[in-house]
């Protein structure tokens, strides 16, 4: 009689400790791919990215990206260094994607990628980032990406990506505003490291318009999840 009382009450207590799992609430067990970098918070980019620029002996910044070759990869994870060269790179892809890059485990850029993000409103058609060795690169869901080395040159439209102002775009005041996409984020760091100077959300149901920027030699500019960000002058 004892033992069957005990057998009764033990039961009872996984029947009742089942019930409370995350999985009795429905909470998925993963995340679907292409949900994971709609939007990031402002805290995301707290620190430099580790950009191929460095300053020259008056000060300015310059760019050597002579060991980027063309390069195609899939999905998967990848290492710079021993499956691409470091460098900066304009990546691409043949369908929508994922792609995340990381340095010590910690993301420094990542894009939906998506050929068709102008017409679909979904995702972004490039992302150019500064890819150093032993970063790892991993892409999920798509058949062929394409690693183009980037060329430096002076435009005040800038794409998802990594820019230094001087090199990408001219010094100078400027309002910011999207291009083309529904709502991204737009960083701006100092030349010198730490934390951004500016950190808006652009477009969107919870972005503004417009921001007003003071952009000054060699200060570092992140966007993500935006195709193009609008530099005018006012």
């Amino acid at each position: 009689m004892r033992k069957t009382l005990c057998f009764i009450i033990f039961t009872t207590l996984m029947v009742l400790l089942s019930s409370c799992s995350p999985a009795a609430y429905g909470e998925p067990d993963t995340i679907p791919v292409e949900s994971q970098n709609v939007h990031i918070s402002s805290t995301e980019s707290e620190e430099s990215r580790g950009d191929s620029s460095v300053a020259g002996e008056n000060g300015t910044t310059d760019r050597d990206n002579s060991s980027a070759e063309l390069t195609m990869l899939f999905s998967g994870t990848f290492t710079v260094g021993t499956d691409i060269p470091p460098g900066r790179y304009v990546i691409t892809s043949d369908d929508s994607g994922n792609i995340f890059i990381r340095s010590g485990g910690r993301t420094t850029m990542s894009a939906i990628l998506n050929p068709y993000a102008i017409e679909r409103d979904f995702g972004v058609p490039s992302l150019t980032a500064n890819l150093g060795y032993g970063y790892e690169i991993e892409i999920a869901g798509i058949n062929n990406v394409t690693f183009t080395p980037a060329i430096t040159e002076l435009s005040t439209t800038l794409t998802t990506g990594q820019w230094v102002v001087g090199l990408d775009i001219p010094p100078g005041t400027y309002d910011a505003v999207k291009g083309h996409g529904g709502g991204g984020n737009l960083f701006i760091y100092p030349a010198v490291g730490g934390p951004a100077n500016v950190r808006e959300i652009l477009g969107g149901s919870v972005g503004v318009e417009r921001v007003r920027v003071h952009l000054e030699e060699g200060q570092r500019i992140e966007i993500w999840d935006l195709p193009s960000v609008i530099f005018r002058q006012p």
